[in-house]
């Protein structure tokens, strides 16, 4: 047996001019596969309005008893919102949200004296710190977990495999946020170029490195290592009599990024 609220109009009309003519409650009920109840209720509303709609057939007394009870629900909301409507826009937005299920949005934000546009901007900001703050926890974990040694490309992948679609420069920017640094970035030298002497100076070694006096030819170098995460400098003299290092100096300098 169908609903009775999915038969339409004309197949009501069809019952109540079939009982009309003559037919009887429940040879229509049986025939047309609906309950007699339904059937009463159906004549008795079209003779008494002609219509099957509910609010065509209520008393005067009806009516107003529902226009009683939705005018004490608008109060009895006023009364709820009003007593907290010296609030911020904050508190108000939090309202507006706890409350939303229960009373519209739109006359909350009458009462509450806040625009509409302003309680979903919040509203939005909200969620976006929300999201944001769960893309910097899932980062941290799994730069954490992989040992600290990931860049963005290889976290990017990572991300992907757990539904977080962030670019690279995204994740680059929360990294640089929460300071992590993979300990696999490549370095740097950062290259000091000094005015060159153009004095032309006479080579008198002419790479006659060998059979040399002591302390007659010495020649110096200079190079560099990085050693945590610090440039550490080191000239050596050496006497080319036998090799021998006679003197160094070394400088540290903390590594440019």
């Amino acid at each position: 047996m169908a609903n009775i609220n999915s038969y339409t109009d004309e197949f009501k009309k069809q019952i109540v001019a079939l009982y009309q003519s003559g037919k009887s409650v429940s040879y229509l009920a049986k025939e047309y596969n609906v309950t007699r109840a339904a059937t009463y209720n159906w004549i008795k509303q079209f003779t008494n309005s002609g219509s099957f709609k509910a609010k065509d057939n209520r008393s005067v007394e009806e009516n107003e008893l529902i226009k009683l009870r939705k005018e004490l629900k608008q109060l009895r909301m006023e009364n709820d919102i009003l007593k907290q409507a010296a609030l911020n826009n904050r508190q108000k937005i939090e309202i507006i949200t706890n409350n939303k299920f229960k009373y519209k949005i739109r006359t909350m934000c009458h009462f509450l004296k806040i625009s509409k546009s302003t309680y979903y901007f919040n509203l939005k900001k909200k969620e976006n710190k929300i999201q944001n703050n769960i893309y910097d926890e899932a980062i941290i974990s799994a730069f954490k977990e992989n040992k600290c040694v990931y860049g963005t490309r290889r976290l990017k992948v990572i991300l992907e495999n757990q539904e977080i679609y962030l670019s690279r420069r995204k994740i680059k920017e929360i990294m640089n946020k929460h300071n992590l640094i993979s300990k696999y970035t490549k370095l740097s030298f950062k290259n000091h170029n000094n005015k060159v002497n153009d004095e032309k100076i006479t080579n008198l070694v002419n790479r006659n490195f060998n059979n040399r006096l002591k302390n007659e030819v010495i020649v110096s170098d200079l190079t560099y290592v990085q050693v945590n995460c610090k440039w550490n400098y080191i000239c050596l003299l050496i006497d080319l009599f036998n090799r021998e290092i006679i003197g160094h100096s070394v400088v540290l300098e903390k590594m440019p990024y």
